[in-house]
């Protein structure tokens, strides 16, 4: 018998099509190739890194700047309401000193008029 379009015992047609469809592409021949893209992820990675540390120092010092003016308003704060105070308490003297007037004068005026 011929063996001519008769297909072998344990494979078909249909299954060696599959086998090739479905095999790994072969290796790449270029080694420096296969190394350079992890080694540009890497430096991409390092220099992203980098700038954030960057950013995170930059964003540091002016946290800095902005603590040191908030602490100098509220120094200032603090000193108005020191002056505040002291101005209600020179009002307070001012107003039983007033008072005191008006009494005295009541006073002369009642005995002036008696």
């Amino acid at each position: 018998m011929s063996s001519i379009g008769k297909a072998s015992p344990g494979s078909s047609p249909k299954t060696s099509s599959v086998a090739a469809a479905s095999s790994p592409p072969p290796p790449s021949s270029s080694p420096s190739s296969s190394s350079s893209p992890a080694a540009s992820s890497a430096s991409f990675s390092r220099a992203s890194v980098e700038k954030v540390v960057d950013l995170a120092e930059q964003a540091a010092a002016e946290a800095e700047v902005e603590a040191a003016k908030a602490r100098e308003v509220a120094r200032a704060a603090g000193d108005a309401a020191c002056r505040a105070s002291a101005a209600a308490h020179f009002a307070s003297l001012q107003d039983a000193k007033t008072e005191e007037i008006i009494e005295e004068t009541d006073r002369v005026v009642a005995e002036t008029e008696k």
